[in-house]
């Protein structure tokens, strides 16, 4: 028989698929230009919040710049984040001696400055805390300051840290197994401690924290890193008095104001950060550079050459009027005065320079320069005889006083 097919299935039709939902607008970076997609947009606080931290090869405000050239290290600033010390004072330069403290020699941690330092009584980065937050400190620099440091140069990194690479020579194989060739940086009674702790990294116990500081300053590693310089211990019980740690950056240690002073919002805005989360016994850093120096100084002479030419021109003003009794000399004296500060400032701009340090000491000495020499020929003009020309009198001033000004 055949087989008779049956009704077909009804035709199943698919839903209208739902509308798309438009993509949210994107995020309007606060900081200049977005950074031009080549650095981070961070907070810093201040009257400018946010800055650009620019990444490895770029520079400037909104990161626009490329860099073509890394500086010498002579010739670049390092900045340095400092703990245990709370101000300082003048004193004698201690003597070295062969001060020993745990069976370590204890002479090349002491600083050889002249300025005594004042410690701060609370500073004690034993703890596991306190070393965990020093760790995370170096960690951080890294990677926030990354756009400024210099690249890694004969082994050194640019950020220099004694607890990292304290860290990382617990970490290392050889510190747990002894060969006949390896030398004796740390003692066979130490690395017995060590390994019976468990200890492979900080943080390192309280106990064991000052002896095992002292192990590594036995190391090559200690020594051609400098990290001498960066610490120093108690003769007496062997304590960490203070310690650093230094940034080598790729900044011009003569950078005008306008180029360090942003960069030194950002390091205090970093330190204040760190600051805040930290250990109570580690909770008072600060940080140093000759750049940040240099730079207040800039700006303060700024300030001051703004007052110095107002002030210059309003007593310029008033000893001619006096001396000369006219109104319109002492005018025009001003008038020149005013004249030779522009032509100055003038000349630097269209010769391409900024502004810095040595060029704002230059013009406020060359407003006094110009203060007398002005003064000089308007008196010597006023005293000429009255008969004669405006033409000669002139000449005759400049004649008589005009040349001995220069000498």
């Amino acid at each position: 028989p055949t087989q008779t097919p049956g009704p077909a299935p009804p035709t199943t039709v698919a839903p209208p698929p739902p509308p798309s939902t438009p993509a949210p607008p994107p995020v309007q970076s606060p900081c200049l230009n977005s950074c031009n997609d080549r650095g981070d947009c961070k907070f810093v606080g201040g009257n400018d919040p946010w800055v650009c931290s620019c990444w490895t090869g770029f520079k400037g405000a909104d990161c626009k710049e490329a860099v073509t050239k890394v500086l010498p290290k002579w010739m670049t600033a390092t900045v340095s984040i400092t703990w245990g010390i709370s101000g300082s004072k003048r004193a004698a330069a201690p003597q070295a001696g062969d001060s020993d403290s745990g069976g370590v020699k204890m002479m090349s941690l002491f600083s050889d400055s002249t300025d005594d330092p004042v410690y701060d009584p609370d500073f004690d980065p034993s703890g596991e805390a306190e070393q965990l937050h020093l760790l995370d400190t170096c960690k951080r620099a890294q990677k926030f300051f990354d756009h400024v440091l210099r690249p890694v140069e004969n082994g050194e990194p640019p950020v220099v840290c004694f607890i990292q690479e304290l860290d990382d020579w617990l970490r290392k194989a050889n510190l747990w197994v002894r060969r006949d060739d390896q030398p004796p940086h740390a003692s066979d009674s130490h690395r017995a401690e060590l390994r019976a702790a468990n200890i492979r990294g900080v943080p390192v116990p309280p106990w064991a924290f000052n002896r095992t500081l002292h192990a590594f300053a036995r190391t090559p590693r200690f020594w051609a890193l400098g990290l001498q310089n960066d610490m120093r211990m108690d003769p007496g019980s062997g304590k960490m008095l203070w310690c650093r740690t230094r940034l080598l950056t790729a900044l011009d240690r003569s950078a005008p104001a306008s180029i360090s002073l942003p960069q030194l919002d950002l390091f205090d805005g970093f330190v204040t950060d760190i600051n805040e989360g930290a250990p109570v016994k580690v909770s008072a850093a600060t940080h140093s550079s000759e750049l940040w120096l240099t730079a207040v100084s800039e700006k303060l002479m700024r300030q001051q050459f703004k007052q110095e030419v107002y002030l210059s021109i309003g007593i310029a003003f008033g000893s001619v009027l006096v001396f000369t009794g006219s109104p319109t000399l002492s005018l025009l004296a001003t008038i020149n005065i005013a004249g030779i500060l522009l032509t100055l400032i003038a000349g630097m701009i269209g010769l391409g320079w900024t502004i810095g340090l040595v060029e704002a000491m230059a013009l406020m000495l060359l407003v006094g320069f110009s203060v007398d020499y002005t003064i000089h020929i308007a008196l010597a003009y006023k005293l000429s005889e009255e008969g004669q020309s405006r033409l000669m009198r002139l000449q005759r001033s400049v004649h008589e006083v005009g040349l001995s000004l220069p000498g």
